[in-house]
């Protein structure tokens, strides 16, 4: 049954979760169903005529934002959804709405804003380091930095370019993430010891906003069923995220 209790036919027909889109998804990118079925999927038809399309065997292939992308969407009475697909990134993005107020065509496509800005940003992050560098430290590059920094900056610009938009959120994590290592660059301290400086500096706000959700009946940590294997699998992923960090750590 669709939507609102009424008989559903090809669309609204399927049940499914963000959780099983997410799988038929990555099954997609990565050929796991059959070989080429995405490309034959998203193959343009060729209208009566000789008229090209934009949809195939129920996929559209089109562009955003420069990227190529795979895309389906629709609705049915209560539902609206869209699988928007990035295959040259091997990433994808599922929208589910039962609200007529949401547009999840347009929601997809800014998500993917942010998530393509975010990743621009660190590709601009080592170029502020860079520049932080030279300014602050007095550090200089050979000829052959100075040709590598200088094709960099060409790939980043082409790629603002193709945003289209001055993309602040990348700017503001190169930024932040620049002048934080300028600022342990500089600290006389050692890295062990300026990690736990840092996680008492951030230890009252992260407590502050664990005591906001607690006042909101917001707060998740702690509730819910807690099984052994729950708890392995808690610290084995702590071990595995703290790994690189320790590592570098070790290195300094």
């Amino acid at each position: 049954r669709g939507g609102w209790g009424l008989e559903a036919n090809a669309e609204g027909g399927i049940a499914s979760s963000l959780q099983d889109m997410t799988l038929w998804a990555d099954a997609l990118l990565h050929d796991r169903i059959a070989p080429g079925l995405l490309a034959r999927m998203a193959e343009p038809a060729t209208y009566p005529g000789g008229t090209p399309g934009i949809y195939g065997l129920g996929l559209a292939s089109a562009s955003y934002r420069g990227l190529r992308t795979i895309s389906h969407g629709g609705r049915s009475p209560g539902f609206r959804s869209e699988l928007l697909m990035f295959p040259d990134q091997d990433a994808a993005i599922v929208v589910m709405s039962n609200s007529s107020g949401v547009v999840p065509y347009d929601l997809a496509r800014q998500i993917a804003d942010i998530v393509l800005e975010a990743s621009l940003g660190y590709f601009i992050n080592p170029l502020v380091s860079v520049l932080l560098g030279r300014l602050f430290l007095g550090e200089r590059l050979r000829p052959l930095q100075q040709v590598a920094v200088a094709l960099a900056c060409a790939g980043v610009l082409w790629r603002m370019l193709q945003v289209g938009a001055l993309p602040w959120v990348a700017l503001f994590l190169a930024l932040t993430f620049g002048f934080y290592g300028l600022l342990r660059k500089r600290a006389p301290i050692d890295a062990v010891s300026g990690l736990f400086v840092e996680t008492l500096l951030t230890l009252p706000l992260a407590l502050a906003w664990l005591g906001w959700l607690a006042v909101h009946g917001e707060l998740n940590f702690g509730h819910g069923a807690a099984t052994k294997g729950n708890a392995l699998a808690a610290r084995i992923a702590d071990r595995i995220h703290d790994a690189p960090a320790k590592a570098v750590i070790g290195r300094a």
